[in-house]
């Protein structure tokens, strides 16, 4: 997975280093890009009649492309959600 990904940490996030810390810049991902194996792996799954259950969600990496060519999404996200503010 990690290779189709494009390597290790490779969920569509820019990686650098600061100090001793590898950092990532979150950024949206474009819920049209095509550039995703993983994404475009699954998609050849699907057909827009197809309901999808995602389990582990998370902030809709896969979710909210897959509710651009599915007939429904459903997202289960068990983890705990904890605000670093």
């Amino acid at each position: 997975m990690a290779e189709l990904r494009g390597g290790e940490g490779g969920h569509g996030q820019a990686q650098g280093q600061v100090g001793s810390r590898t950092t990532f810049i979150h950024k949206p991902l474009d819920p049209r890009r095509t550039d995703d194996a993983v994404l475009n792996g699954i998609l050849d799954l699907v057909s827009a009649d197809d309901e999808v259950l995602d389990v582990g969600g998370g902030s809709g990496r896969y979710a909210i492309p897959l509710a651009l060519h599915t007939k429904h999404v459903t997202v289960v996200e068990p983890s705990k959600i904890r605000s670093s503010c």
